[in-house]
């Protein structure tokens, strides 16, 4: 027994010595012990412990949290891990606790244990690393810019805006110390917030924040206080308002100023901006030293391993080519993913004829690149459209920013590439669809016309029909009978044809309302082919090819006769010399990433994803061009002879399929012939 006391106060020892809070509450809260960490922390008032809850303790937000932990371990007689974050006396605080079930002999729960390690710091380092991270990625980013030839005014404004976000804070600037020879020193910002709130101020902020603000007194600018004199009327104080000065060597060359941050460990904050107060000096320096190549290339030297980081994290492929051996003699690692190698190493030695394809638009890529090279020897920055080769053979569109500079009397490019396939893409979509909006616009506009004037018309023809019949009538008793009856039988003659051209005309135009019925048009095209039989000259000769008579679609039966009628004499009128072979077909079809010939539009996959072909084949003439296939639907518009054609049977074809929600494919080649498939969606009962 003293043994196991023994045991007991040792172990009691060990917890209440231990850095992390640790107890045991029953089942209603109530604590049953706590250590001394906990004590501590939150019993400073050495109140008897066992007669507290959590509600005694903390806030009754925070106290409802660790009560419904407890509560999941007392329900499921489980262990829980858990992470909880509150403020206590004004103290955020980031806990990683252990909730425990304490068991009897049956298992049974009679009390909850707790272990809880603050990890508040470990959390705030995890911040800190990702601030940190966000801070060399906007190092990194000014960098590519100032590399690229971006102006100074975007690299300074991009600079501020990041850190700015990455410090929480509302205003800042950074300003370059200006030092005219006869007069005091001043502040002029390269980049500013607008802190405007009236018109006046705002019309004066935009019209001085091209070429810079102007402070005279660089003393009140650098250090910590509230910023509230010296600004314009109405404007918000800028409070805390922390100036911190940059160099380069012992000269300071600006101030970055940064006001109503949310923490004030201006201190830390000092030392955390380091690396960001460098750049900004080299940048500076390098910025007002551009004209001064031998400035320019010593500060590049001591800012070597800043920009070797650039260089290594930037997002966009960055390559280096020597322009003695055409050949890469470094690349980034986002070069080395776009071109797909599997190292950086791989591409390094690669000429051009590796990394560029042998043509470009139809135009020979060693043209083109002697032409960047002379452009290149008049300007030292280029920028255009260009292609390039990945590992794979593939091809890519993309616009590449050029800079040509030397090194020890050796010329080098830098070449920054930004892969366009996506933006290349949106432009192709959006031609299509204008295309697309256009041709309905252009078939709505034809059909209102010509339903206007095929009203009309057939009125007129009406009336000539009717008198015409009238006159065949009256001369049933004339001595010219015979003469004048032939006469007004060609003048009935000709109004039945114009009726049908009006006829297709309406139906193109919409004209006349017709509703849709389920049918099998497997029948319309055995009566349509048994007909034309018959009126077709025997050297041509046409067959039907039924994969399934029961197949169904939703359509106009007349107009369905109509449309596959006017296919087979197209074809008719495409043999040469009257020789040939006409098919006509029925089968099903699954739709794929196709285009409407006729509407111009994809051909989406219907609900069942399945449509039915009625396909008319010839093997004639052909059709001369693409142009010509892309306007062949088009009212009016007709590739025979004058006096041979309307130019509306094929707008006939399209109004009855797009009016059952189908879709026109067209595929043709000179001298061999054309395949023409109506797609209707497959019903089914």
């Amino acid at each position: 027994m003293e043994r196991s006391s023994q045991k007991e106060d040792l172990l009691l020892k060990l917890i209440n010595h231990s850095s992390t809070i640790s107890g045991m509450k029953d089942l209603d809260g109530k604590y049953l012990f706590a250590n001394s960490e906990f004590e501590h922390l939150y019993n400073p008032t050495k109140k008897n412990i066992i007669t507290l809850s959590d509600y005694d303790i903390f806030p009754a937000s925070v106290a409802d949290l660790i009560r419904q932990s407890d509560l999941y371990v007392i329900s499921k007689n489980e262990e829980l891990i858990i992470e909880k974050s509150f403020s206590l006396n004004k103290i955020d605080r980031t806990y990683l606790a252990t909730v425990f079930p304490i068991t009897d002999e049956q298992q049974s729960v009679i009390a909850t244990g707790f272990i809880a390690k603050d990890i508040t710091e470990r959390k705030l380092a995890i911040s800190q690393k990702e601030k940190t991270n966000q801070l060399l990625k906007a190092i990194g980013h000014a960098q590519n810019e100032y590399i690229s030839g971006e102006d100074a005014a975007t690299i300074f404004s991009n600079l501020l805006h990041s850190v700015l976000d990455i410090t929480g804070s509302e205003y800042g600037f950074i300003g370059e110390i200006i030092r005219p020879p006869k007069a005091p020193p001043f502040l002029q910002t390269r980049a500013i917030t607008d802190i405007t709130r009236n018109k006046d101020s705002k019309e004066l902020y935009d019209k001085l924040i091209s070429t810079g603000v102007d402070f005279e007194n660089i003393d009140t600018l650098s250090g910590i206080t509230t910023l509230s004199t010296g600004l314009p009327h109405e404007e918000p104080p800028l409070s805390p308002y922390t100036g911190i000065p940059f160099y380069h060597g012992k000269k300071m060359l600006g101030i970055l100023g940064l006001a109503n941050r949310r923490a004030d460990d201006n201190e830390q904050l000092i030392e955390y901006l380091e690396p960001f107060l460098v750049t900004c000096a080299y940048l500076l320096t390098a910025v007002q030293n551009r004209s001064l190549k031998k400035e320019a290339q010593d500060a590049l030297k001591d800012s070597e391993l800043r920009y070797r980081t650039l260089f290594e994290t930037s997002l966009d492929a960055v390559i280096i080519i020597s322009i003695s051996t055409n050949r890469v003699t470094n690349a980034n690692n986002a070069a080395k993913n776009l071109f797909g190698y599997k190292e950086i190493k791989d591409i390094i030695g690669l000429s051009l004829a590796d990394i560029v394809p042998n043509t470009i638009n139809n135009i020979d890529s060693l043209a083109l690149i002697n032409e960047l090279r002379i452009e290149l020897d008049k300007n030292d920055h280029v920028r255009t459209q260009w292609e390039h080769r990945r590992y794979d053979k593939s091809t890519f569109p993309c616009e590449i920013a050029l800079t040509k500079f030397s090194v020890n009397g050796e010329s080098f490019i830098l070449s920054v590439i930004q892969d366009t396939t996506e933006r290349h893409k949106s432009i192709l979509e959006k031609e299509a669809l204008q295309k697309q909006i256009h041709q309905s616009q252009k078939m709505e506009a034809v059909g209102q016309l010509t339903g206007g004037i095929a009203h009309d018309f057939n009125n007129i023809l009406a009336a000539i029909q009717g008198f015409g019949e009238l006159s065949l009538f009256s001369l049933k008793k004339s001595k010219e009978q015979k003469k004048v009856q032939s006469y007004l039988t060609e003048v009935l003659s000709a109004t039945h044809r114009a009726k049908e051209l009006v006829e297709q005309m309406l139906a193109f135009s919409k004209g006349e309302m017709t509703e849709l019925q389920i049918l099998y048009p497997e029948k319309s095209i055995t009566s349509v082919t048994k007909m034309l039989r018959s009126t077709i000259p025997s050297t041509i000769r046409i067959e039907a090819y039924i994969d399934n008579p029961k197949c169904k679609i939703k359509a106009d039966p007349i107009q369905l006769h109509q449309a596959i009628m006017n296919l087979i004499i197209n074809a008719r009128d495409a043999m040469n010399n009257n020789k040939g072979f006409i098919s006509v077909s029925l089968s099903h079809y699954v739709s794929d990433t196709e285009t409407c010939t006729s509407c111009h539009k994809p051909i989406s996959q219907t609900a069942n994803n399945k449509y039915i072909a009625i396909s008319v084949s010839d093997n004639g003439s052909g059709i001369a061009s693409k142009e010509i296939i892309s306007r062949i639907f088009d009212p009016f518009f007709s590739t025979k002879d004058i006096g041979k054609g309307t130019g509306m049977g094929l707008s006939v074809v399209h109004g009855t399929v797009h009016g059952c929600n189908g879709h026109i494919i067209v595929e043709s080649e000179i001298k061999k012939g054309t395949h023409i498939k109506m797609l209707f969606p497959e019903v089914f009962d």
